[in-house]
């Protein structure tokens, strides 16, 4: 599975920048994110997606569902991976919440460590060879994920803890 403890952390982190409604589902969505990662829950090979459909078939809130479908730009894969259309079942959230979420799985490595916007995507395009669906999802959504990297930086700033 992905870095759902240090996410989680980093959620804890990031929490000032929702709002104060939010933040147990800010930080219990990251804790769960990755979960369609799991062998067992594999069904489209689409960790998103799998992971969502789980969580719905568990009851689990419906916003963390649709935030876990849509975490850190996976429509950019979903597309690449003909699997837009079952995506999009899901609700696409753009909003502070959404955005922290996407900061915490991209400033947490994939060995636990925090690291930085820039070198986890590096690291993502290292794993994953040019051409291949995560390079190429990667790659061209990278604007879009920096831009919610820097709007929660911005929010973390104008609301420290």
């Amino acid at each position: 599975m992905g870095s759902w403890l240090p996410s989680r952390h980093t959620a804890r982190q990031a929490a000032p920048a929702v709002p104060p409604e939010d933040r147990e589902l800010l930080i219990a969505t990251a804790l769960v994110h990755d979960i369609g990662y799991a062998p067992s829950l594999a069904r489209s090979g689409f960790h998103p997606l799998d992971g969502a459909r789980w969580l719905q078939a568990q009851g689990a809130d419906e916003r963390m569902v649709c935030l876990v479908a849509h975490h850190t730009g996976a429509l950019f894969e979903a597309e690449r991976r003909g699997l837009a259309d079952q995506l999009s079942v899901f609700a696409r959230e753009e909003s502070a919440t959404s955005d922290a979420l996407w900061y915490a799985d991209l400033t947490s490595g994939p060995t636990g460590c925090a690291t930085t916007f820039e070198a986890r995507v590096e690291e993502i395009l290292t794993r994953y060879a040019p051409g291949s669906v995560v390079h190429e999802s990667i790659s061209a959504a990278r604007l879009t994920l920096a831009g919610a990297v820097r709007r929660t930086r911005e929010r973390l700033t104008a609301y420290p803890r």
